[in-house]
């Protein structure tokens, strides 16, 4: 399986797909955390660049936001907040301008199923952190609620501005390393990758136009950006496979790591679970459910994961119990037209674990 895996990757990269990555495959049937990370390529097309390895920190884009669900869900799980509970109650002005939002709850957010009628935040990359709040706040709904999945920041920073209304003056970001980070011993997750590593390390990302700068430790988000080190939690967070895979073996263990319990059975279980019935895709608190373009061809339906746009994911097929991480810089150094090749890339890993999962069985 292993050399098989790093065939594909190597085969990417001669493809141009990204320069480099770090994949972990985590075994959820080990008593004891138990994962194996491949390492292939540099972090630039130059090979005269630094290869990457295990411990190579990656900007993971989007799959900050599954770490900000699941920050939320724990509110949930200690009685903070409910399901139920209406935005408004948390952010009454989320509500002043438009009566239909006072409908939106907490759910909604977890599943990312609240569309708002506004453009993408990287396009009000200019405004102030209050200017984006306030256009948040005061958008409409577009169209009937709940009726679309939709992975966008303006969901995620939501979570973020509520968990600071439930906790102050905690922070989003400090709650993620008491939570989840430091007793999982995850030392290299952070929003802060310049404060733990050299810069030559990290893997960069865009030669950024916008910025006029390659980013190298240095968020690829624009929206993310603008808000600087405040911490909403739509992407910002850098990691390493080696990292993430930690992660991947609680939930493979019901919640549980190394005695420590994070979330219970009941709420390990929901994540595989569709939570918005008769949409298109399948959603979860956090996680996508079954997304084939990407968590394999032979996924089972008790699969879940997560994507960043920098070209990082997650798959981890509870059925089976393996957990696939994926971190690459897909957009040095410059972001591709779309996501095909990619999640050709992630596609085939995962099924190539899967198969080898199946022979053993």
């Amino acid at each position: 399986m292993i050399d098989e895996v790093r065939s594909r990757l190597d085969r990417a990269i001669e493809e141009k797909v990204f320069p480099g990555c770090a994949v972990g495959i985590v075994d959820g049937n080990k008593k004891s955390p138990a994962w194996g990370v491949i390492a292939r390529g540099h972090l630039t097309y130059s090979t005269k660049s630094p290869p990457v390895t295990v411990d190579t920190p990656y900007d993971i884009a989007s799959l900050t936001k599954v770490f900000t669900s699941m920050v939320l869900l724990t509110c949930v799980e200690q009685g903070k907040i409910s399901l139920d509970d209406q935005i408004v109650k948390f952010l009454p002005e989320f509500g002043v301008r438009w009566s239909q939002k006072r409908s939106v709850r907490i759910r909604h957010l977890l599943t990312f199923t609240l569309n708002l009628d506004i453009p993408s935040l990287k396009t009000l990359k200019e405004k102030t952190p209050e200017e984006v709040i306030h256009i948040i706040m005061d958008a409409p709904l577009l169209g009937s609620l709940g009726e679309n999945v939709q992975l966008v920041n303006a969901t995620a920073m939501l979570m973020g501005l509520i968990f600071e209304q439930i906790y102050p003056p905690r922070k989003l970001n400090t709650a993620m390393h008491e939570l989840f980070f430091d007793p999982l011993g995850m030392k290299s997750t952070t929003f802060r990758p310049l404060s733990l590593f050299k810069k030559e390390v990290i893997a960069p990302t865009e030669l950024c136009p916008w910025r006029n700068r390659l980013l190298q430790g240095e968020v690829h988000d624009e929206s993310t950006s603008v808000f600087g080190e405040r911490y909403l939690g739509a992407s910002g967070l850098f990691s390493t496979a080696f990292d993430l895979s930690k992660f991947v073996h609680m939930l493979l263990h019901e919640g549980t790591s190394n005695g420590k319990n994070y979330f219970s059975p009941d709420t390990v279980r929901s994540l595989s679970e569709n939570q918005k019935r008769g949409l298109r895709e399948k959603t979860s608190y956090g996680w996508r459910i079954a997304l084939r373009r990407y968590m394999g061809r032979t996924c089972s339906e008790k699969t879940i994961g997560g994507a960043g746009f920098t070209g990082t994911s997650i798959v981890i097929d509870m059925e089976r119990r393996v957990g696939i991480i994926l971190l690459s810089n897909r957009v040095h150094p410059h972001r591709p037209k779309n996501s095909d090749a990619i999640n050709a890339v992630r596609r085939d890993v995962a099924d190539i674990v899967f198969r080898h999962i199946d022979k053993q069985s």
